[in-house]
């Protein structure tokens, strides 16, 4: 998703969204947008991303000038010299104006670094969201996809139980057949029940993802497939591995010689070094907890010199009007209406010239600091380099298992085919039968779990790159 989309996302309240959002045809965007707007993680970074420009504001505030009036009055016991009364009153007006302070010009540079980094920490909670939320669509989905094929393995041998009854009728099968038939529908629908209790478990998480309590939203998908083939990154590379199955399918063989080491090297093609580089500078560039380390670094930098700036002086100009002019000079005066005011401009400087070399020590503290927040984003380089490339070889292997997958389901329903007239001749028998369905139910499971970990392989490379932060005018939206 684009950056853009994601700001309009948070800023925009769910209820104005939700007028135009029907939950029983959720879209993937859908989804999106109300996690983000829902998610409570993200509001609370909002608000301490709120607290830090204010922090900021203020230390911005530390170089504009310092207004304070002092006002005093007192009633004494013996007769004042200066005002030849019991009684003495003095008001003042201060300005002070920063003219030199290491201290607030780092602290001004610190909080700057400190609202970019909530704003890093912001994004990658982001991205964690839209992760968690597409995970969580495409398992729903997924449970669609399972519970239609438990469906269709009850079909197939409530057929087969049909037909063996008929012929148990007409004496041309046994009571065994029949019965090992209905034993296998029992089966067949302990795993749709199954898959019926998948789903419901599956919406309450894919509920509590949308920020709401399980069981409070009547959900319903828009859709009940996985589009693998709908993503052009993805169906560009299923397209290229699928070239080794092209072949032969009409012989009844859909395998190239030479397999699966045919496939091997074609799974080696999928991502190029190009690719590859190019997926690593991404992460390098957008991933946000990678930059929130590059920004440690730079905290820790602006700490050290912190630190030297403790060498130099801190001047200030003053600016007094009233009865204590400089700490000097003081004119009391003897109630509070006839006071005198003077003026007074002048400077001050406040500079440490020796603290037993506490400040050096201070220093190699800092120093050694940022050098431990240098290597810990070394780490994190590493990091991220890992796991964008095990991404890429989740995608290898889940392209290879989509396609193989996808050819062996054509094959097993050409072998159902065969054996459905296999079976009337007496070629083969109900067992045979009933291993050929197990064999095509089989290859639609695996089908359907290599579809979602295709999809989720590719949504993960995005959130390992960050990606999703990523700016982009092309059609389709990441390119591999």
């Amino acid at each position: 998703m684009k950056i853009v989309s994601i700001i309009t996302a948070i800023l925009f309240p769910i209820s104005a969204y939700a007028g135009n959002c029907c939950l029983h045809s959720l879209t993937l965007e859908s989804a999106e947008r109300i996690a983000l707007e829902n998610n409570n993680d993200i509001k609370t970074l909002q608000q301490l991303v709120a607290k830090a420009q204010q922090g900021r504001l203020e230390a911005v505030s530390k170089w504009f000038p310092e207004v304070v009036l002092i006002s005093s009055g007192y009633k004494t016991e013996k007769i004042q010299t200066f005002t030849g009364t019991h009684s003495a009153f003095l008001s003042q007006f201060n300005v002070t104006q920063a003219l030199l302070s290491t201290e607030r010009y780092f602290n001004l540079r610190i909080s700057s670094l400190v609202v970019k980094q909530l704003r890093l920490l912001l994004d990658a909670i982001i991205i964690d969201v839209m992760y968690d939320i597409r995970q969580a669509y495409y398992r729903v989905i997924l449970d669609y996809q399972d519970i239609a094929t438990a469906k269709t393995n009850i079909d197939l041998f409530m057929d087969l139980a049909e037909k063996e009854q008929t012929k148990y009728k007409i004496g041309t099968s046994i009571l065994l057949n029949v019965n090992q038939s209905t034993v296998r529908i029992a089966n067949a629908t302990k795993a749709y029940y199954q898959a019926i209790k998948e789903l419901k478990v599956d919406l309450d998480y894919l509920t509590q993802v949308l920020g709401y309590d399980p069981g409070t939203l009547d959900l319903e998908l828009a859709e009940r497939t996985i589009p693998i083939m709908n993503i052009p990154e993805i169906a560009s590379k299923v397209n290229r591995i699928d070239e080794v199955f092209r072949d032969r399918f009409q012989n009844g063989f859909i395998f190239k010689e030479g397999y699966p080491y045919t496939q091997e090297k074609l799974m080696r093609s999928v991502f190029t070094a190009q690719e590859i580089a190019c997926w690593e500078n991404t992460a390098l560039t957008f991933r946000p907890t990678l930059r929130s380390k590059a920004t440690d670094v730079k905290i820790a930098a602006e700490f050290v010199g912190s630190k030297w700036g403790e060498f130099l002086p801190e001047v200030n100009l003053e600016m007094n009007y009233g009865g204590y002019p400089t700490n000097m000079l003081d004119n009391p005066s003897s109630n509070f209406l006839n006071q005198k005011f003077d003026w007074a401009v002048g400077y001050r400087v406040n500079w440490l010239l020796w603290d037993s070399l506490g400040r050096d020590h201070r220093i190699k503290q800092a120093m050694h600091e940022k050098c431990a927040k240098q290597f810990e984003y070394m780490k994190g380089v590493q990091m991220a380099y890992a796991d964008v490339r095990r991404q890429m070889f989740d995608i290898e292997e889940s392209i290879a298992n989509f396609v193989t997958a996808k050819s062996n389901v054509k094959l097993a329903e050409q072998t159902l085919e065969l054996a459905q007239s296999s079976l009337e001749i007496g070629y083969i028998n109900v067992f045979d039968y009933q291993i050929i369905i197990d064999s095509l139910i089989q290859a639609m499971n695996t089908q359907n779990e290599a579809q979602f970990d295709l999809i989720r392989g590719y949504y993960g490379l995005i959130h390992a790159s960050g990606a999703d932060l990523m700016y982009t005018h092309k059609t389709s939206r990441f390119d591999f």
